[in-house]
């Protein structure tokens, strides 16, 4: 029996994950030893160690490229930063709310304002650009839950006026029903007093006085 002929565009062979990805997302507790390979053994050590004890491997299989390295190290500097800058910024964060508790708002603007400072004063571009970033991410962050806060004080009000409507309308319906009531009161009596009704009977009768016969329904009236 002939093989089944496989789909233009697709391949039997499994997906390869990337080394750079890999090495980039080394668990912290390890990168020190990388670190340590390459500055006291050289970097065609490090990557080779790379392979043999972490068992990271470039896609061909052997010792990761020098390019793969230098972007991971790079990359953990930037997490590293990151952290610092956070770890700043959440202390004056911290620090304004205890100077002048219950404004929130105020103290994360004056932590961010602070990290941001902070990074100026290394002269560092790297750092700037980090603290920059997440600057930026906090006031996306900020500018969403408003959004949100927004459509969701929307919401409410429209529910709100909904429930004051349905009230104003039932309200109404009431007085109106009053008034149908007094208006016809002698007739309702009679109907009331009246001994060849039944329950049901009576109910309809002053159903009919009151608001006269109900609408019909579109199949009722076709047939």
């Amino acid at each position: 029996m002939p093989a089944k002929p496989k789909q233009p565009g697709k391949s039997a062979a499994p997906r390869k994950v990337r080394s750079d990805a890999t090495l980039k997302k080394l668990p912290r507790e390890f990168r020190p030893r990388v670190l340590e390979w390459l500055e006291q053994d050289g970097e065609e050590s490090c990557r080779q160690r790379c392979l043999s004890e972490l068992q990271i491997a470039s896609p061909k299989g052997g010792p990761i490229g020098t390019t793969t390295l230098y972007e991971a190290l790079a990359f953990w500097r930037t997490q590293e930063i990151a952290d610092e800058m956070f770890a700043y910024r959440d202390a004056q964060t911290e620090a304004f709310a205890k100077f002048k508790p219950g404004d929130d708002e105020m103290a994360r603007r004056f932590g961010e304002f602070s990290m941001l400072q902070e990074a100026n004063k290394t002269k560092d571009k790297d750092i700037f650009a980090v603290a920059t970033m997440a600057a930026d991410s906090r006031r996306r962050l900020d500018l969403e839950e408003k959004s949100g806060k927004t459509k969701a004080a929307q919401k409410a009000e429209q529910l709100a006026q909904g429930r004051a409507r349905l009230a104003f309308d039932e309200a109404k319906w009431r007085f109106d029903a009053a008034q149908a009531v007094m208006k016809h009161l002698n007739e309702l009596r009679a109907i009331q007093r009246d001994a060849s009704l039944k329950g049901p009977e009576k109910v309809k009768q002053v159903m009919l006085k009151l608001w006269g016969a109900p609408p019909t329904k579109p199949e009722d009236a076709a047939s």
